[in-house]
């Protein structure tokens, strides 16, 4: 399959690769035949005016697929809009999706209760605008086979924090209210949020070490295994319910101890560490 974009007339957008015009495209023609069924294309707009096109899907060779999903990407906020069939489903894929992973959501640092929050109404936090929603169905198998039934994981898990300070990565953001900038840069995005997640397992994994050396009663099993981390994570998680855009915080919908937009809500490490110590 190949994705590309046409104009109202029905046009191909110009390449890129041959013209940059005020607006041009890369289009996926990927041959990924016996491979992962991905494509990846991308609009520019060079120009100062917006533009509107379509998104095309063309069968290149083999079966028609029966489902075909889509997830956007943005180079800002409100860059981009889609007009027709915008499904609202969630943009959760990949390793992220998978059995085993755990998916974490991400808060901005200053949008929680400890740092004010920047954004009133964020309690326990606000949800980032960009972290990705949970809710697609795995449809194959490891082979590439067919499931009897479409199964829907609980992802994300959590919400973690992100917008901390880096010695070198990304750039320092200007919020004096939170004491920024300090001169070390923020990195934001669900990739910061996870590893603080991990931080967090890592110090569950140290103290049921520590509890191991010095002896002390275990009523668990001695090592603690994704499955218990997670689940202390999840169990623990402080309930979310709004996500901070522009203006006041936005509630979820359907939102109560779990919601595909921040997975159990909040991580938090004191609770995670306590449900873990001496089990």
């Amino acid at each position: 399959m190949d994705i590309y974009f046409t104009t109202d007339t029905g046009d191909f957008v110009d390449s890129c690769f041959f013209s940059l015009a005020d607006v041009c495209q890369i289009p996926g023609f990927d041959f990924n035949q016996g491979a992962d069924p991905v494509e990846f294309a991308e609009i520019i707009n060079f120009g100062a005016t917006d533009v509107t096109v379509n998104v095309s899907f063309e069968v290149f060779d083999g079966p028609v697929p029966q489902n075909v999903k889509y997830v956007q990407f943005e180079f800002g906020p409100g860059s981009s809009l889609i007009n027709e069939f915008d499904t609202r489903s969630g943009t959760v894929y990949g390793h992220a999706n998978a059995e085993g992973a755990e998916a974490v959501g991400a808060a901005a640092f200053f949008n929680t209760t400890a740092f004010g929050p920047f954004v009133a109404g964020c309690s326990p936090a606000c949800l980032e605008p960009f972290s990705s929603a949970g809710g697609t169905p795995l449809l194959l198998n490891e082979a590439g086979e067919r499931l009897r039934s479409p199964k829907l994981l609980l992802k994300p898990g959590f919400t973690a924090p992100d917008g901390a300070n880096t010695s070198f990565f990304a750039s320092d953001i200007n919020l004096p209210a939170v004491g920024e900038p300090d001169g070390f840069p923020n990195f934001f995005g669900t990739s910061a949020a996870a590893p603080h997640a991990a931080a967090v397992a890592a110090l569950m994994l140290d103290q049921r070490n520590r509890d191991l050396a010095a002896r002390r009663f275990i009523l668990g099993p001695k090592q603690l295994t994704p499955d218990i981390i997670y689940g202390a994570m999840r169990l623990t998680a402080r309930d979310m319910s709004a996500a901070a855009l522009v203006g006041p915080p936005v509630p979820f919908e359907r939102s109560f101890l779990f919601d595909f937009d921040s997975g159990f809500g909040l991580l938090d490490a004191t609770k995670a560490l306590l449900v873990t110590k001496g089990f």
